[in-house]
């Protein structure tokens, strides 16, 4: 999977499997859905997870998209698969919701959009706290990533300010 060995697919599947989860608990406390049986939440979260990841997966191969998604020709096609995938990504569990976890259409589609969403929230989160801690490490092993640059400019300012 994109250049990834099986170790690292397995490994990156069983963290989305279990962020899933939290977010599927969440999402249900949030839309006010019956609660469940662990073994039932976890039959829905695996068979939902699946399901998106294959589905959004497919999307990506066989659109092409996954070539080469920022060259200016490819960035249409990229964008319109990103957008198709949010929409597999809400629709699948919008129609598996009802069917297992007990709820209407219409909660099984809100259930889906509030997981959408929180998922949404959380990889923002993610993205967040591993900036802060990049930047902790930079500050604290004192690098300064403009050095080169600095040292080509420092010869302009000083035949630009002269003497």
């Amino acid at each position: 999977m994109f250049g990834y060995g099986p170790v690292e697919t397995a490994l990156a599947l069983v963290v989305i499997f279990l962020l899933e989860i939290v977010l599927f608990w969440s999402a249900s406390a949030v839309a006010d859905a019956p609660p469940m049986a662990w073994g039932k939440l976890l039959l829905v979260v695996f068979l939902v997870t699946g399901l998106s990841v294959a589905a959004t997966a497919a999307l990506g191969v066989y659109s092409g998209a996954t070539k080469a998604p920022f060259e200016p020709e490819n960035r249409t096609l990229a964008l319109s698969t990103a957008g198709i995938a949010l929409v597999v990504l809400w629709a699948i569990p919008a129609i598996v919701y009802p069917i297992l976890a007990s709820v209407s259409v219409f909660r099984g589609m809100w259930l889906s959009l509030l997981q959408l969403l929180l998922r949404g929230f959380l990889y923002v989160f993610i993205v967040a706290v591993v900036m802060v801690v990049l930047a902790v490490i930079q500050i604290i092993t004192r690098t300064d990533p403009h050095a080169e640059l600095l040292d080509l400019v420092r010869p302009l300012i000083a035949v630009s300010v002269g003497p």
